[in-house]
């Protein structure tokens, strides 16, 4: 059981780990403040995770297909529109 937790949370880190590489340029800076921002992300998911209520596979599932889909696509639809759009001006 405990090494369920410590699996889940050592995950946690490693996410937040791979979010700082990737979404931020901390590498050329010390490696105390790109510790930190780990920290700050991965209390974030924690606080995150005890905020918000966990919700049943069939609720996901129709958030999933039915609202954050659509929203998606219509999303892609725009940037590509706006896309073509800007090349037919130039």
């Amino acid at each position: 059981f405990t090494l369920i937790f410590l699996a889940e949370y050592g995950m946690i880190i490693f996410f937040s780990f791979l979010s700082v590489l990737l979404f931020t340029n901390l590498l050329k800076y010390s490696n105390m403040f790109m510790f930190m921002f780990i920290m700050v992300m991965s209390c974030l998911v924690i606080f995150m995770r005890g905020l918000l209520p966990r919700m049943r596979y069939d609720e996901l599932m129709y958030l999933c297909w039915k609202i954050i889909l659509p929203m998606i696509l219509l999303y892609v639809l725009l940037i590509f529109s706006f896309k073509f759009f800007l090349m037919m001006i130039i």
